[in-house]
């Protein structure tokens, strides 16, 4: 198996999501690529209100677009946008492809960043694994990459990477970078973790989105500006996965 996946670090522009689609299909129109990763709430920027997330609007605007460009483009798009489902706001991270839309539910609410998401979403109760064109993928957030449970479950049901989107300022992404590299060697497995940059919710976003591999090494590391990086999975590339052993649950002291 032979992919392509295109890293995105970009800014999620707030109180303007056309201008999150336009900027989006601008790249997947002018890049050759399998899959594209955009950061956690692209689609409308990442604000507390609401009303300035326009979550409607994002749908129409963006989420459909995005499905419909991923079907014409014959790609899989990954990027993080918040939706209404029965009623409920969610924090949530989407790949969009030709077949349809795949959507994971934040699970683990982010608490000391630009804002305390706590009361703001409702929270998901699943992991996200799928399969595209022969990679088996989980999706998650920065903030449920930082926890053991979800990595480690990806890895236990067969998933080759795990595609982590983020909106962390440089002080959480500095400790994150630790963490990530953790969670790719204690499962050995990929990592691919994007982040967003931009002042747009009043902080600095901190960029400095990063692809590791399972022995640790960071194999791709953003500066804190807009940029993008193509990633290529070549046919050997999941060796590293491939002879990988039951990982064994973790011994409690007494």
């Amino acid at each position: 198996m032979s992919m392509k996946i295109t890293m995105v670090q970009a800014r999620g522009f707030v109180d303007d999501p056309m201008t999150n689609f336009f900027k989006a299909r601008m790249r997947v129109n002018n890049v050759d690529s399998d899959i594209f990763v955009y950061p956690e709430m692209y689609c409308s920027g990442y604000v507390p209100e609401v009303k300035r997330m326009q979550p409607d609007k994002t749908t129409d605007m963006v989420v459909n677009n995005m499905k419909t460009m991923a079907g014409k483009r014959n790609c899989g798009i990954v990027f993080g946008a918040p939706r209404i489902i029965d009623g409920k706001l969610y924090n949530c991270v989407l790949f969009a492809g030709p077949d349809g839309i795949v959507t994971h539910k934040k699970t683990v609410p982010t608490t000391d960043g630009v804002f305390d998401e706590t009361d703001i979403f409702e929270w998901g109760d699943a992991t996200t694994m799928f399969d595209f064109r022969g990679l088996k993928i989980g999706l998650c957030t920065g903030q449920e990459l930082c926890t053991h449970i979800i990595p480690r479950r990806y890895a236990e049901n067969g998933a080759d990477i795990v595609i982590a989107v983020a909106a962390f300022t440089e002080e959480q992404m500095a400790r994150t970078e630790k963490i990530a590299v953790a969670r790719a060697v204690e499962n050995k497995i990929y990592v691919m973790l994007v982040n967003m940059v931009g002042e747009d919710p009043g902080k600095k976003m901190g960029g400095k989105s990063m692809f590791i591999t399972p022995d640790g090494e960071i194999a791709e590391r953003f500066s804190d500006s807009t940029d993008l990086r193509e990633i290529r999975l070549e046919d050997n590339f999941l060796d590293a996965v491939a002879g990988r052993s039951p990982i064994p649950e973790p011994k409690l002291r007494s």
